[in-house]
């Protein structure tokens, strides 16, 4: 489980990207689910390419879940129904809180 006590730890995790934007976390892609809707970034906006995002994108995809690829930013993040980190060594990792407010219900 990934909690952010601030808001500049998690930006530190994340990363800027264009300004007002964020990017994917140290070798991690950040996803968010936000009214049945899948939202990562897109190329531009630092989406990292391999086999974790692939993989998470596809079982959306076969789940009938769609997709938004889009430059994502920080106000989106606590608005979220649910957020999570992915990569290869830590699969799935959800986030559950930020700056003490939960995202979504806070439960996997």
């Amino acid at each position: 489980m990934f909690t952010a006590n601030s808001m500049n730890c998690l930006m530190k995790a994340l990363g800027p990207a264009l300004p007002g934007n964020i990017s994917a976390g140290l070798g991690q892609n950040l996803f968010l689910v936000k009214d049945g809707l899948l939202i990562t970034n897109d190329a531009s906006s630092s989406l990292l390419t391999g086999i974790a995002p692939a993989s998470i994108i596809t079982l959306a995809g076969n789940m009938g879940i769609p997709v938004e690829f889009t430059a994502m930013t920080r106000e989106m993040l606590p608005t979220a129904d649910e957020a999570c980190f992915t990569d290869i060594a830590s699969k799935l990792t959800p986030i559950h809180e930020l700056d003490d407010p939960n995202i979504g219900t806070s439960k996997p």
